[in-house]
């Protein structure tokens, strides 16, 4: 039996965290599948390959749309499945603190998440290589937001559900209402309204997230 706290609360939030795990990575495959198949499709209706191309140029933006919707299911699953099965009442029985377990279920969703991230955005920098550099940083701070609103509602919370689905709500009125906002003529919207979208998404993710762990670490029930 392994006596080191930290690797067994890593087994146990691995074990939580199975299904969005191996599910989330089979759904962000789905867009890449879909445009391959496309992909083959065109080409044997004697489209070039740069035509053929096209047809698939979206789907890194698609799988990105995935992996935002997963960000919000890792910060649902944090503390509500635990709640549900009653898993973290066992932590009473080893010498660990709640620090430490925060930590375990940052890593396991980090672990997962930068990965997809990565891989989305080198394949999009791939396929359009006039990708727009601060893309990055929206994508990144709404995976942020999308995790942190989640892992708030978490905290206090029972349904992973209810906090997946109220963080991926409050994310598309976010981007609605900026997107809704008047500007000057002659400025360069769409750069401003996506630096205005990462610095929001970040300081509410960050804030969700720092939030969520303090209820945590101090909430009387397990």
């Amino acid at each position: 039996m392994n006596r080191n706290p930290t690797i067994t609360l890593l087994k146990k939030d691995f074990r939580l965290n199975r299904l969005p795990i191996f599910g989330g990575a089979a759904l962000i495959c789905m867009p890449y599948l879909v445009g391959f198949a496309v992909y083959l499709t065109l080409r044997q209706q004697a489209f070039s390959s740069a035509n053929a191309r096209e047809g698939v140029i979206a789907c890194p933006q698609m799988a990105l749309a995935v992996t935002y919707a997963m960000s919000a299911i890792f910060g649902g699953v944090a503390f509500a499945y635990e709640r549900r099965e009653r898993s973290g009442d066992f932590l009473a029985m080893i010498p660990v603190s709640r620090l430490r377990s925060i930590f375990s279920k940052s890593l396991i969703s980090v672990g997962f998440l930068a990965p997809m991230w990565a891989i989305n955005n080198f394949a999009a920098q791939f396929l359009q290589p006039i990708h727009p550099r601060h893309l990055y940083l929206i994508s990144a701070t709404a995976m942020l937001m999308c995790f942190g609103v989640a892992w708030l509602i978490s905290s206090f919370q029972s349904s992973a559900a209810i906090a997946a689905c109220t963080s991926i709500g409050l994310i598309l009125v976010c981007a609605l209402v900026l997107n809704a906002m008047p500007y000057h003529p002659l400025s360069r919207p769409d750069e401003i309204i996506d630096r205005l979208e990462a610095v929001i998404f970040c300081f509410i993710g960050v804030t969700s997230f720092v939030a969520g762990s303090i209820y945590y670490l101090y909430r009387i029930a397990p």
